[in-house]
């Protein structure tokens, strides 16, 4: 009774896993909607279920089986069949898929199943129903990476143009055929019937060049809709027919060619919607319904070494080279240094000539303080001198006019007239000085009736006298006026004549005839040496 309750109480656990693992199982939402597969034809998926299938074995095929989600991990969706009998027994199919997104339109997968000799091979595994499957491995037992080739999944109503991709670049090009189907050699010794250029995605085939149909196209126009590069120059391409019906005998949507880039010529081969194993398929060989392809370069990119670097796993977007970037990056920071270096040196140059003018200043200045004493006007700004007029500067001031009646004798400055010594007018005997030399003091109206109009000194005509007057340093210059008053004027004359009698021994007082009654005479101020 006890053992009878430990196996009730052990199924409800294994149906409440197998439960469990059924709710958990589900298909991205990308996924749900109706796709074209390269290997299976139509296939309807929804959250939980896809299908349909069909299972051939040695004894009976089953058709139209549709697989719900069983276990999921990662990019692995195991999925288990609708039940059918074998021989009165009842049996599930179990299948495992590895499905990648190329985008939310197109997915790649592979059969991550081995293959069943008893189903023809086919990729599945076959348990009764009473097997309990509760781990992925259990049915996802092919290794990776994955020797076989992989599969397409592409939505129904998609636009073609936004799903393509560049083809190889080792495809692109202009390019001359050959074609052989094993039985007949078809399109020989044809110029540029073969356009990758114009549109790099898109192998556009000539037929007026040759009018044998390729790669299982009426019109010639393939698109490159993803590829793989399992080694250096060798690519397995998959290409959508540009066709606008397919009848899956002559012409099929998908196809997939197996390229190899040569030195002069490139080799494929071609293979209705998908590549086959690589045992049996590669660039030079393939079984029927292929055929096989030689490409002639006449022009192109394809002249050039191939940069590509696509992943074995990934359809190339775009193709280019990790040195190709790595070389403008390289330049780019080459330039922008460059620029910078430029920029320096025209500012430093443009800072120099600025101060270039200044500098040279400086440096004349300087070389010319040592050679002259001049200074050079463009160092040291000249400063405007007052012009002098030394001839209009009087030694004496002339007294105010009330004194010309108080006829007191006049008192020299002994410190700059000393008539007894030379020791005053010794320190500036060098200069020039202007005396004042008198001459026509013009009319006496200012006189009272009766008085005679006083002796008028005249200018020194002796050239003997003069020339010993210049040799004591006196330059005797005439007045800038003669407008001073006689009584001035006669003061004034009996100094002259008494300064040149001290000046020049050989003159006495006899020689000048006597001296004039004193008479009152202007004020004296010394004259200090304003010469510039």
């Amino acid at each position: 009774m006890a053992r009878r309750h430990e196996r009730y109480y052990c199924w409800i656990l294994l149906t409440f896993y197998q439960a469990t693992l059924c709710l958990t199982c589900t298909f991205p939402t990308d996924l749900f909607g109706t796709f074209d597969s390269t290997k299976e034809g139509s296939l309807d998926f929804n959250s939980t279920t896809y299908g349909q299938f069909s299972i051939a074995t040695q004894s009976q095929t089953f058709t139209d089986l549709d697989f719900t989600c069983h276990i999921n991990s990662g990019t692995k969706y195991v999925s288990k069949s609708q039940e059918f009998s074998i021989f009165s027994s009842a049996f599930y199919a179990y299948m495992c898929l590895d499905i990648t997104s190329v985008s939310r339109n197109l997915y790649y997968y592979y059969y991550a199943t081995q293959t069943l000799p008893q189903a023809n091979d086919a990729r599945v595994k076959i348990f009764p129903i009473s097997t309990v499957v509760g781990s992925i491995t259990d049915v996802c037992d092919e290794p990776t990476p994955y020797q076989q080739p992989y599969s397409i999944l592409l939505k129904n109503d998609t636009i073609i143009t936004e799903e393509m991709i560049p083809c190889p670049a080792d495809l692109q090009g202009y390019f001359s055929y050959s074609m052989n189907d094993g039985a007949n050699g078809f399109c020989e010794n044809q110029t540029t019937a073969l356009d990758t250029c114009t549109n790099t995605s898109i192998l556009n085939f000539d037929y007026n060049s040759c009018n044998d149909s390729i790669l299982y196209s009426a019109t010639g126009k393939l698109y490159c809709l993803f590829y793989q590069q399992p080694s250096t120059g060798v690519y397995q391409i998959t290409l959508y027919n540009g066709d606008n019906t397919t009848d899956n005998i002559n012409t099929h949507r998908f196809s997939c060619m197996m390229f190899e880039k040569g030195v002069n010529e490139s080799y494929a081969t071609q293979y209705p919607t998908e590549c086959q194993n690589s045992t049996v398929m590669n660039s030079t060989t393939v079984p029927s319904p292929g055929a096989s392809i030689v490409f002639t370069h006449t022009a192109g990119p394809s002249t050039l070494p191939s940069l590509t670097t696509e992943s074995p796993t990934a359809g190339a977007a775009t193709d280019i080279s990790g040195a190709s970037l790595t070389g403008g990056l390289i330049g780019g920071v080459i330039f922008v240094a460059v620029l910078i270096v430029l920029i320096v040196i025209l500012m430093k140059n443009n800072k120099k000539s600025k101060e270039e003018p200044d500098t040279e200043r400086g440096k004349e200045k300087t070389k010319k303080s040592k050679n002259t004493s001049k200074v050079e006007p463009q160092a040291v700004p000249q400063k405007t001198k007052k012009r002098v007029d030394r001839n209009a500067r009087p030694i004496f001031t002339p007294a105010p006019p009330k004194s010309i009646d108080d006829h007191r004798p006049s008192k020299q400055p002994s410190s700059i007239f000393d008539m007894e010594s030379e020791e005053g007018l010794a320190p500036s005997l060098e200069k020039e000085y202007t005396l004042p030399i008198y001459s026509d003091y013009g009319d006496c109206s200012d006189l009272e009736d009766g008085e005679q109009k006083s002796p008028q000194p005249t200018f020194i005509e002796s050239k003997k006298i003069q020339q010993r007057l210049r040799d004591s340093g006196i330059v005797m210059t005439p007045p800038p006026d003669s407008t001073t008053t006689p009584d001035v004027q006669r003061a004034q004359s009996v100094m002259a004549r008494n300064s040149r009698a001290s000046k020049m021994g050989s003159l006495n007082s006899s020689t000048l005839g006597p001296p004039p009654e004193p008479v009152q005479g202007p004020q004296y101020n010394p004259v200090k040496d304003t010469a510039v």
